[in-house]
């Protein structure tokens, strides 16, 4: 077939190396198993090299459908032909014709996909955790009913509702205060995700949830708060602070309640598992399960699969673990897509059961049998900056007719005045620059980030970083005050992890004197020489911004098309700005980019309905 990998390249456009070797060993023990003529052989061995391929773009498995009659590794520009699959029945036939036992590899017949062994598995384990978790508890309604009434009164006018993160006062116009409705719901059983959009008041959802679990048990809930990344569990502990602050003073037991929970820190799920590079260690574990009554994880959209194996088994029978996130951000850089899988055709309809105990607290919720009633999506927005909201809505429903929403706070350039809005961006930053402490410096640099798609291309965070800096008369790349850096890689002895975002300060003034400031680490400094590796932040990807919010944002697109642009990146990117966002692209690219739809193959829904 292919003597080499080098001879396979040539045929192939876009194999990798992995996608070649596992197809070769893998065909080396399928020939030792069944008689296979040389047209199985290259037929599976495609197969086989298309599989692992999709494995390192995110796919679960691939589904016979999508390969079919398809021809796969052909690229037009480099002139390379690829190779021509067959028609689905003889495709299936194939597959269907020998036993996988023994073999990297299983076809789930009844699903008509081909799968990596232990990615068949992982889904199967995924979906028995949350079919045993789906049964309603046991509750005292009456309890449930004051204290839910106590967190969620009839007229709300706390500066909860109305304060500082853009939450204004619920109305009560006949309308589901879905908010409610997910407490509630993840009190009443042991999986839950609580799913919305930027402005829907996630934060404050989570913060009554942890209070009416600590006021329902009546005793300290050993909580454990969880998120994908440092930076996602810096946020999410400073948002639940805030909300925390915002609560009114109404009752002792609530005020008890809160104090607990003030001194809650979130971390990692990496740290929380106490995982370590090259070992398979960790802390928890199916024979020693983590000892908390709740576990909740933000930012759930960023988990993958082998991580969320990890996690579930160290899960006791006995503990809740509720899910936060935004579906329709980008999923994980890892495999699978969980949150959209574990989603999908979700509506805010409840089983007969559940019903029976949501119905108490709103009478308007429609009951239709599901096995996604685990799920509940928050609707309303509560956020100031509409417009920004709009464009965001109709990015993911494909609306190109972006030119619309053109305002003061939500403009459009296109490459062509690049140059001019990049010398605007460096008076922006020359701010942080001109800071009278690091303080002011690391504030400064929260209220203006440049996103991008890409790291090494012309329009990407490399070459603007250093032309930035050109701009603001600094050597690229150089050590200089003011100089704004992100960690990209996790030192847990430094504390410091991938994504964290500081400042290179000196009192002095000499640069034999810098020192790093983090947003997180108030009032400690690190020597430049212990950080961990580290690079200029005036422009970072947008994958780098999950979690992550400014007051402006500036989002610029490359000159053309590739493949991580999708309309879920520049929705993730949009919804960092809390007051101004400006895009600068190319109209073609702009469009087609909000068409594309990021696609990742899994049965995980359909396992759980089986």
């Amino acid at each position: 077939m292919y003597s080499s990998f080098k001879e396979c390249q040539k045929k192939l456009a876009g194999v990798a190396a992995v996608d070649y070797f596992f197809a070769t060993e893998c065909m080396e023990l399928l020939i030792q198993k069944v008689s296979l003529d040389d047209s199985q052989k290259s037929i599976l061995f495609h197969v086989l090299a298309k599989l692992m391929n999709s494995y390192n773009l995110g796919h679960s498995c691939e589904h016979l459908s999508d390969i079919a009659d398809q021809t796969i590794f052909s690229s037009d520009e480099d002139s390379i032909a690829g190779f021509k699959l067959p028609v689905y029945n003889d495709l299936d036939s194939l597959l269907q014709s020998f036993e996988c036992d023994g073999l990297p590899i299983y076809f789930a017949k009844e699903f008509e996909s081909l799968y990596i062994r232990r990615l068949w598995l992982y889904e199967n384990e995924v979906a028995k955790f949350i079919k045993h978790r789906l049964q309603i508890n046991e509750v005292d309604t009456q309890k449930l009913q004051i204290v839910v009434n106590k967190l969620f009164p009839e007229l709300l006018d706390s500066p909860l509702e109305r304060g500082a993160d853009r939450r204004g006062v619920f109305s009560q116009q006949n309308k589901t205060d879905w908010q409610k409705i997910a407490v509630i719901n993840s009190i009443i059983r042991k999986f839950s995700i609580i799913s919305g959009g930027p402005g829907t008041g996630k934060t404050t959802t989570v913060t009554k949830l942890l209070l009416a679990s600590m006021l329902l048990q009546g005793r300290p809930t050993n909580i454990a708060l969880l998120a994908p990344t440092g930076k996602a569990a810096q946020r999410l502990t400073e948002s639940m602070k805030e909300s925390l602050q915002l609560l009114p003073t109404t009752s002792s037991d609530i005020n008890h309640a809160r104090e607990n929970l003030e001194i809650l820190e979130a971390q990692t799920v990496h740290r929380f598992l106490g995982l370590r590079p090259n070992s398979i260690y960790t802390k928890y574990n199916s024979e020693k399960p983590a000892p908390y009554d709740l576990i909740v994880v933000d930012e759930a959209s960023m988990l993958d699969i082998n991580l969320f194996i990890k996690l579930i088994r160290a899960i006791s029978q006995n503990t809740k673990l509720v899910l936060i996130g935004d579906v329709n951000q980008l999923p994980s850089v890892g495999v699978g897509s969980l949150l959209s899988s574990l989603t999908a055709e979700s509506h805010n309809t409840f089983s007969t059961e559940a019903s029976a105990i949501l119905k108490l607290f709103d009478e308007s919720i429609i009951t239709q049998e599901s096995s996604l009633d685990y799920v509940v999506k928050l609707e309303k927005n509560y956020r100031s900056e509409q417009h920004i909201v709009s464009f965001a809505k109709d990015v993911l429903a494909g609306q190109v007719d972006y030119r619309k929403h053109q305002c003061d706070d939500l403009q459009f350039e296109t490459l062509k005045y690049l140059d001019k809005n990049l010398k605007i961006f460096a008076d922006k930053y020359r701010l942080v620059l001109q800071s009278k402490n690091y303080q002011q410096a690391l504030s400064e640099l929260k209220k203006f980030r440049i996103l991008v798609a890409n790291r090494s291309i012309a329009i990407g965070t490399n070459q603007l970083n250093a032309k930035l800096e050109s701009l603001l008369g600094k050597a690229p790349n150089s050590l200089y005050k003011g100089k704004p850096i992100m960690v990209t890689q996790n030192s847990r002895s430094l504390e410091l992890y991938n994504g964290d975002v500081g400042i290179l300060w000196s009192d002095e003034g000499s640069s034999n004197s810098l020192k790093a400031y983090f947003e997180h680490r108030e009032g400690k400094s690190f020597a430049i020489n212990m950080l961990p590796k580290f690079e200029s932040v005036y422009a970072m990807t947008i994958h780098k911004t999950q979690g992550s919010e400014f007051d402006e944002i500036a989002i610029i697109l490359p000159d053309e098309t590739n493949r991580v642009l999708t309309k879920e990146l520049l929705y993730t990117g949009i919804t960092r700005a809390k007051k101004k966002l400006m895009i600068i692209a190319d109209e073609s690219v702009l469009k087609t980019t909000i068409k594309k739809k990021v696609q990742r193959s899994s049965n995980i829904k359909e396992l759980i309905e089986i």
